[in-house]
Protein backbone atom coordinates (compact mmCIF):
# COMPACT_ATOMS: atom_id res chain seq x y z
CA UNK A 1 0.00 0.00 0.00
CA UNK A 2 0.64 3.69 -0.64
CA UNK A 3 2.56 5.42 2.17
CA UNK A 4 0.15 8.27 3.60
CA UNK A 5 1.04 12.00 2.67
CA UNK A 6 2.57 12.62 6.40
CA UNK A 7 4.99 9.65 6.23
CA UNK A 8 5.46 11.23 2.15
CA UNK A 9 5.84 14.39 3.70
CA UNK A 10 9.00 13.51 6.27
CA UNK A 11 10.39 10.75 3.38
CA UNK A 12 10.64 14.07 1.15
CA UNK A 13 12.33 16.34 3.73
CA UNK A 14 14.90 13.50 5.12
CA UNK A 15 15.62 12.89 1.86
CA UNK A 16 16.61 16.46 0.81
CA UNK A 17 18.42 16.80 4.03
CA UNK A 18 20.45 13.94 3.39
CA UNK A 19 21.43 15.08 -0.24
CA UNK A 20 22.35 18.46 1.13
CA UNK A 21 24.18 17.25 3.90
CA UNK A 22 26.20 15.20 0.86
CA UNK A 23 26.89 18.25 -1.83
CA UNK A 24 27.81 20.65 1.51
CA UNK A 25 30.57 17.45 1.83
CA UNK A 26 31.17 16.79 -1.53
CA UNK A 27 30.80 20.66 -3.27
CA UNK A 28 31.38 23.06 -0.36
CA UNK A 29 31.28 25.67 -2.85
CA UNK A 30 27.11 25.41 -3.41
CA UNK A 31 27.35 25.29 0.32
CA UNK A 32 25.61 29.18 0.68
CA UNK A 33 22.89 27.94 -1.51
CA UNK A 34 21.92 25.32 0.16
CA UNK A 35 21.85 27.34 3.75
CA UNK A 36 19.70 29.91 1.86
CA UNK A 37 17.30 27.36 0.56
CA UNK A 38 16.88 25.79 4.11
CA UNK A 39 16.74 29.12 5.81
CA UNK A 40 14.20 29.79 3.24
CA UNK A 41 11.84 27.25 4.24
CA UNK A 42 12.14 28.07 7.89
CA UNK A 43 11.57 31.43 7.59
CA UNK A 44 8.43 30.67 5.26
CA UNK A 45 6.97 28.45 8.01
CA UNK A 46 7.85 31.90 10.31
CA UNK A 47 6.01 33.88 8.40
CA UNK A 48 2.70 31.44 8.30
CA UNK A 49 3.34 31.03 12.12
CA UNK A 50 2.78 34.68 12.37
CA UNK A 51 0.56 34.91 9.99
CA UNK A 52 -2.12 32.38 12.55
CA UNK A 53 -1.21 33.62 15.66
CA UNK A 54 -2.39 37.09 14.62
CA UNK A 55 -5.90 35.42 13.95
CA UNK A 56 -4.92 33.72 17.71
CA UNK A 57 -4.55 36.75 19.23
CA UNK A 58 -7.80 38.47 17.55
CA UNK A 59 -9.95 35.26 19.05
CA UNK A 60 -8.18 35.99 22.25
CA UNK A 61 -9.20 39.18 21.99
CA UNK A 62 -12.48 38.33 21.54
CA UNK A 63 -11.86 36.13 24.90
CA UNK A 64 -12.25 33.04 22.37
CA UNK A 65 -11.31 29.81 23.38
CA UNK A 66 -8.01 28.20 21.88
CA UNK A 67 -8.56 25.38 20.18
CA UNK A 68 -5.11 24.42 17.99
CA UNK A 69 -2.85 26.29 15.61
CA UNK A 70 -1.03 24.15 13.03
CA UNK A 71 2.03 24.60 10.48
CA UNK A 72 3.32 22.21 8.46
CA UNK A 73 3.01 18.78 9.41
CA UNK A 74 2.50 19.80 13.42
CA UNK A 75 0.00 21.15 15.54
CA UNK A 76 -0.36 22.89 18.47
CA UNK A 77 -3.60 21.70 20.25
CA UNK A 78 -5.68 22.55 23.43
CA UNK A 79 -7.98 19.93 22.83
CA UNK A 80 -7.18 17.78 26.48
CA UNK A 81 -7.11 22.05 28.27
CA UNK A 82 -3.53 21.35 28.13
CA UNK A 83 -0.91 22.57 25.36
CA UNK A 84 0.34 19.35 23.54
CA UNK A 85 2.25 18.51 20.14
CA UNK A 86 0.47 16.70 17.98
CA UNK A 87 0.38 15.57 14.22
CA UNK A 88 -1.54 17.72 11.66
CA UNK A 89 -4.53 15.84 10.68
CA UNK A 90 -5.59 18.87 8.42
CA UNK A 91 -2.78 17.69 5.56
CA UNK A 92 -1.64 21.06 4.36
CA UNK A 93 1.91 20.65 5.18
CA UNK A 94 2.91 23.62 3.24
CA UNK A 95 0.07 26.12 5.06
CA UNK A 96 -1.08 27.08 8.51
CA UNK A 97 -4.50 26.37 10.12
CA UNK A 98 -5.75 28.34 13.64
CA UNK A 99 -8.63 27.36 15.50
CA UNK A 100 -10.56 29.39 17.94
CA UNK A 101 -13.93 29.33 19.39
CA UNK A 102 -16.80 31.38 21.05
CA UNK A 103 -18.40 30.61 24.66
CA UNK A 104 -21.34 28.01 23.93
CA UNK A 105 -23.41 31.04 25.35
CA UNK A 106 -22.05 33.85 24.01
CA UNK A 107 -23.14 35.07 20.57
CA UNK A 108 -20.62 37.72 19.22
CA UNK A 109 -21.24 40.35 17.18
CA UNK A 110 -19.99 40.74 13.07
CA UNK A 111 -17.04 42.90 14.78
CA UNK A 112 -15.57 40.29 16.48
CA UNK A 113 -15.65 38.04 13.48
CA UNK A 114 -14.13 40.93 11.48
CA UNK A 115 -11.19 41.43 13.57
CA UNK A 116 -10.88 37.52 13.86
CA UNK A 117 -10.67 37.12 9.94
CA UNK A 118 -8.42 40.58 9.60
CA UNK A 119 -5.97 39.42 12.14
CA UNK A 120 -4.13 36.73 9.54
CA UNK A 121 -3.80 39.46 6.95
CA UNK A 122 -3.07 42.41 8.85
CA UNK A 123 -0.25 40.27 10.67
CA UNK A 124 1.63 39.81 7.86
CA UNK A 125 0.98 43.52 6.62
CA UNK A 126 2.91 44.32 9.90
CA UNK A 127 5.90 41.98 9.51
CA UNK A 128 6.05 43.13 5.77
CA UNK A 129 6.59 46.61 6.83
CA UNK A 130 8.85 45.68 9.58
CA UNK A 131 10.86 43.31 7.58
CA UNK A 132 10.59 45.94 4.62
CA UNK A 133 12.73 48.97 6.75
CA UNK A 134 14.78 46.37 8.65
CA UNK A 135 15.98 45.19 4.77
CA UNK A 136 16.30 48.48 3.51
CA UNK A 137 18.81 49.29 6.33
CA UNK A 138 20.60 45.98 6.64
CA UNK A 139 20.01 44.50 2.71
CA UNK A 140 20.50 40.57 3.47
CA UNK A 141 18.93 37.71 1.46
CA UNK A 142 16.80 36.70 5.00
CA UNK A 143 15.34 39.59 5.35
CA UNK A 144 14.00 39.41 1.80
CA UNK A 145 12.61 36.58 2.34
CA UNK A 146 10.95 37.78 5.40
CA UNK A 147 9.68 40.39 3.54
CA UNK A 148 8.56 38.57 0.78
CA UNK A 149 6.69 35.41 2.36
CA UNK A 150 4.76 38.55 4.73
CA UNK A 151 3.64 40.15 1.68
CA UNK A 152 2.18 36.66 -0.22
CA UNK A 153 0.47 36.01 2.57
CA UNK A 154 -1.40 38.91 3.67
CA UNK A 155 -2.20 39.73 -0.92
CA UNK A 156 -3.32 35.62 -0.83
CA UNK A 157 -5.12 36.05 2.54
CA UNK A 158 -6.68 39.36 1.70
CA UNK A 159 -8.31 38.33 -1.45
CA UNK A 160 -11.98 38.29 -1.89
CA UNK A 161 -12.22 34.32 -2.52
CA UNK A 162 -14.26 32.24 -0.79
CA UNK A 163 -11.11 30.25 0.65
CA UNK A 164 -9.57 33.24 1.65
CA UNK A 165 -9.90 35.33 5.20
CA UNK A 166 -10.94 38.38 2.41
CA UNK A 167 -14.33 36.12 1.27
CA UNK A 168 -15.14 35.77 4.93
CA UNK A 169 -14.86 39.55 5.87
CA UNK A 170 -16.83 40.07 2.09
CA UNK A 171 -19.43 37.55 3.50
CA UNK A 172 -19.82 38.86 6.83
CA UNK A 173 -20.10 43.02 4.90
CA UNK A 174 -22.54 41.71 2.99
CA UNK A 175 -24.65 39.85 5.11
CA UNK A 176 -24.90 40.38 8.92
CA UNK A 177 -26.68 37.29 9.02
CA UNK A 178 -23.82 34.80 8.53
CA UNK A 179 -22.66 35.96 11.89
CA UNK A 180 -25.11 33.37 13.52
CA UNK A 181 -23.85 30.24 11.13
CA UNK A 182 -20.04 31.53 11.55
CA UNK A 183 -20.78 31.89 15.55
CA UNK A 184 -22.46 27.82 15.50
CA UNK A 185 -19.55 26.37 12.88
CA UNK A 186 -16.45 27.56 15.28
CA UNK A 187 -18.65 26.29 18.27
CA UNK A 188 -19.35 23.43 16.83
CA UNK A 189 -15.28 23.15 16.00
CA UNK A 190 -14.69 23.67 19.65
CA UNK A 191 -17.26 21.09 21.47
CA UNK A 192 -15.72 18.31 18.67
CA UNK A 193 -12.07 18.83 20.10
CA UNK A 194 -12.73 18.34 23.69
CA UNK A 195 -13.18 15.16 25.09
CA UNK A 196 -16.13 14.60 25.95
CA UNK A 197 -18.25 11.86 24.40
CA UNK A 198 -20.25 12.83 21.97
CA UNK A 199 -23.65 11.65 23.49
CA UNK A 200 -22.22 14.59 26.68
CA UNK A 201 -22.43 17.36 24.06
CA UNK A 202 -24.31 20.20 24.26
CA UNK A 203 -27.82 19.91 23.95
CA UNK A 204 -28.36 23.53 22.80
CA UNK A 205 -25.51 23.22 20.14
CA UNK A 206 -27.74 20.12 19.23
CA UNK A 207 -30.93 21.67 18.58
CA UNK A 208 -29.34 25.09 16.92
CA UNK A 209 -27.17 22.46 14.60
CA UNK A 210 -30.67 20.75 13.60
CA UNK A 211 -32.57 23.96 13.05
CA UNK A 212 -29.87 25.07 10.64
CA UNK A 213 -29.92 22.25 8.81
CA UNK A 214 -33.27 22.00 8.71
CA UNK A 215 -32.37 24.50 5.64
CA UNK A 216 -29.51 23.21 3.67
CA UNK A 217 -25.71 24.96 4.36
CA UNK A 218 -23.34 23.36 2.04
CA UNK A 219 -20.63 25.61 3.59
CA UNK A 220 -20.87 24.38 7.13
CA UNK A 221 -20.14 20.45 7.00
CA UNK A 222 -19.63 20.09 10.58
CA UNK A 223 -22.71 20.51 11.60
CA UNK A 224 -23.70 17.53 9.51
CA UNK A 225 -20.66 15.46 11.06
CA UNK A 226 -22.10 16.95 14.84
CA UNK A 227 -25.29 15.49 14.84
CA UNK A 228 -23.97 12.33 12.70
CA UNK A 229 -21.31 11.82 15.88
CA UNK A 230 -24.25 12.83 18.36
CA UNK A 231 -26.88 10.56 17.75
CA UNK A 232 -24.79 7.53 16.81
CA UNK A 233 -23.04 7.69 20.22
CA UNK A 234 -26.82 7.68 21.22
CA UNK A 235 -27.30 4.55 19.16
CA UNK A 236 -29.59 6.13 16.90
CA UNK A 237 -28.11 5.18 14.24
CA UNK A 238 -30.87 5.44 11.40
CA UNK A 239 -31.11 9.02 12.43
CA UNK A 240 -27.60 9.57 12.29
CA UNK A 241 -27.25 8.22 8.55
CA UNK A 242 -29.32 10.92 7.67
CA UNK A 243 -27.28 13.48 8.10
CA UNK A 244 -24.69 11.77 6.00
CA UNK A 245 -27.05 11.41 3.14
CA UNK A 246 -28.59 14.87 3.47
CA UNK A 247 -24.96 16.32 3.28
CA UNK A 248 -24.02 14.03 0.70
CA UNK A 249 -27.09 14.18 -1.23
CA UNK A 250 -26.84 18.07 -1.78
CA UNK A 251 -22.61 18.71 -1.51
CA UNK A 252 -21.20 19.13 -5.02
CA UNK A 253 -18.34 16.52 -6.07
CA UNK A 254 -15.61 18.63 -6.08
CA UNK A 255 -16.03 20.10 -2.85
CA UNK A 256 -12.68 19.76 -0.07
CA UNK A 257 -11.80 16.56 0.17
CA UNK A 258 -10.53 16.49 3.16
CA UNK A 259 -14.63 17.56 4.60
CA UNK A 260 -16.19 15.31 2.60
CA UNK A 261 -14.66 12.10 2.54
CA UNK A 262 -15.38 11.46 6.21
CA UNK A 263 -19.19 11.36 4.95
CA UNK A 264 -18.43 9.28 1.72
CA UNK A 265 -16.43 6.62 4.31
CA UNK A 266 -19.49 6.68 7.07
CA UNK A 267 -21.77 6.33 4.59
CA UNK A 268 -20.31 2.85 2.92
CA UNK A 269 -19.26 1.57 6.13
CA UNK A 270 -22.86 1.92 7.13
CA UNK A 271 -24.57 0.37 3.94
CA UNK A 272 -21.52 -2.79 4.04
CA UNK A 273 -22.35 -3.73 7.40
CA UNK A 274 -26.53 -3.41 6.99
CA UNK A 275 -26.67 -3.23 3.05
CA UNK A 276 -24.25 -5.48 1.83
CA UNK A 277 -26.05 -5.84 -2.14
CA UNK A 278 -25.75 -1.57 -2.21
CA UNK A 279 -22.08 -2.09 -1.48
CA UNK A 280 -21.76 -4.62 -3.50
CA UNK A 281 -23.47 -3.26 -6.72
CA UNK A 282 -21.43 0.14 -6.72
CA UNK A 283 -18.15 0.96 -8.26
CA UNK A 284 -16.08 1.86 -4.82
CA UNK A 285 -13.09 3.68 -6.74
CA UNK A 286 -15.29 6.28 -8.64
CA UNK A 287 -18.26 6.51 -6.28
CA UNK A 288 -16.47 6.50 -3.30
CA UNK A 289 -12.54 6.19 -2.74
CA UNK A 290 -11.91 8.72 -5.40
CA UNK A 291 -14.04 11.38 -2.61
CA UNK A 292 -11.65 10.60 0.15
CA UNK A 293 -8.21 11.87 0.82
CA UNK A 294 -5.49 9.98 1.68
CA UNK A 295 -4.37 12.21 4.45
CA UNK A 296 -7.74 11.43 6.13
CA UNK A 297 -5.59 7.72 6.65
CA UNK A 298 -9.10 6.69 9.17
CA UNK A 299 -11.65 7.11 6.38
CA UNK A 300 -9.30 6.25 3.42
CA UNK A 301 -8.26 2.99 4.47
CA UNK A 302 -11.30 1.73 5.64
CA UNK A 303 -12.49 2.01 2.41
CA UNK A 304 -9.47 0.48 1.01
CA UNK A 305 -9.78 -2.55 3.80
CA UNK A 306 -13.80 -2.66 2.51
CA UNK A 307 -12.92 -2.71 -1.73
CA UNK A 308 -10.24 -5.28 -0.98
CA UNK A 309 -12.67 -7.39 0.96
CA UNK A 310 -15.19 -7.50 -1.89
CA UNK A 311 -12.22 -8.66 -3.59
CA UNK A 312 -11.48 -11.25 -1.56
CA UNK A 313 -8.01 -10.31 -0.85
CA UNK A 314 -8.04 -10.85 3.31
CA UNK A 315 -4.23 -9.99 3.06
CA UNK A 316 -4.81 -6.47 2.00
CA UNK A 317 -8.16 -6.27 3.61
CA UNK A 318 -6.51 -6.75 7.31
CA UNK A 319 -3.60 -4.33 5.94
CA UNK A 320 -5.75 -2.01 5.83
CA UNK A 321 -7.80 -2.11 8.63
CA UNK A 322 -4.42 -2.19 10.34
CA UNK A 323 -3.71 1.45 9.24
CA UNK A 324 -7.20 2.46 9.76
CA UNK A 325 -6.93 1.77 13.45
CA UNK A 326 -3.50 2.87 13.93
CA UNK A 327 -4.45 6.01 12.64
CA UNK A 328 -7.45 6.40 14.86
CA UNK A 329 -4.29 6.69 18.02
CA UNK A 330 -4.07 10.24 16.47
CA UNK A 331 -7.57 10.70 17.79
CA UNK A 332 -7.62 9.17 20.68
CA UNK A 333 -8.15 12.67 22.72
CA UNK A 334 -11.17 13.48 20.84
CA UNK A 335 -15.03 12.91 21.66
CA UNK A 336 -15.17 11.78 18.63
CA UNK A 337 -11.83 8.51 18.46
CA UNK A 338 -15.11 6.74 20.54
CA UNK A 339 -17.37 6.83 17.75
CA UNK A 340 -14.89 6.29 14.86
CA UNK A 341 -13.26 3.15 16.47
CA UNK A 342 -16.76 1.67 17.03
CA UNK A 343 -17.18 2.00 13.49
CA UNK A 344 -14.42 0.55 12.41
CA UNK A 345 -14.70 -2.20 14.69
CA UNK A 346 -18.38 -3.05 13.49
CA UNK A 347 -16.54 -3.14 9.76
CA UNK A 348 -14.23 -5.53 10.95
CA UNK A 349 -16.57 -7.50 13.15
CA UNK A 350 -18.64 -7.42 10.19
CA UNK A 351 -16.18 -9.04 7.46
CA UNK A 352 -15.57 -11.75 10.59
CA UNK A 353 -11.89 -10.88 11.04
CA UNK A 354 -10.20 -11.56 14.33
Amino acid sequence: MKRSPFTNYLVTIGTLFVISIMILLLLPYYSKIIILLWCGLIIYYISLFLHELGHIVMGYHNKWKFLFLSIGPISLSNSTGRLTIEKNVFGNYLGGFAGVAPPITSRPKRKSFLLFYAGGPLTSLLFFVIGLVFWLNYDTLYLFFFMIFNLILFVTSALPYKEADGGNIVDLIKDPTVTERYTLALQVTGEMLTSKRPKEWDETLIHLCEAFTEDYFEDFPNLYMFLFYYYYDYGNLSKAITFIETYLKNSPNDGDKLTTGLFYSVFLSHKFIFDRHYVESVDIDRSFLQHVSKVDSVNYYRVKAIQAYLRNDIENTELALEKSEKSLTFLKALSIYRVEKQLTQSVRNEMKLS
